[in-house]
């Protein structure tokens, strides 16, 4: 009986033991994922501020060198397409349009 006893009291402890490695183990792979997630979040956030700051840039060069940036001139056409490509990459833009359909050029 003291044998049988001890037996069980250790496998109690093993049970418990592999209980809470597996809760911990869980925990590390959810802040794995959430440290993945944000990674992923900030690279897209940082690739839209840079098109953004880009397309900001040829605005500028445009408006001192006198070229056209109305919505049906070809830059215009191309600065539109820019900010849907930003948008496509910002995780804080709702985006509507797959991410085809912003990779297309303007023709």
């Amino acid at each position: 009986m003291l044998v049988a006893r001890t037996v069980r009291i250790r496998e109690e402890k093993i049970k418990k033991w592999h209980e809470e490695w597996e809760r911990k183990e869980k925990e590390r792979r959810e802040y794995q994922r959430l440290s993945d997630e944000l990674d992923k979040w900030m690279a897209g956030w940082q690739r839209a501020k840079q098109i953004r700051e880009f397309v900001g840039a040829v605005e500028k060069y445009c408006l001192d060198n006198r070229e056209p940036t109305s919505p049906d001139s070809p830059r215009g056409k191309w600065i539109a397409w820019a900010l849907r490509r930003a948008d496509a990459f910002d995780p804080l833009v709702p985006n509507e349009e797959s991410d085809e359909e912003s990779d297309k050029l303007p023709l």
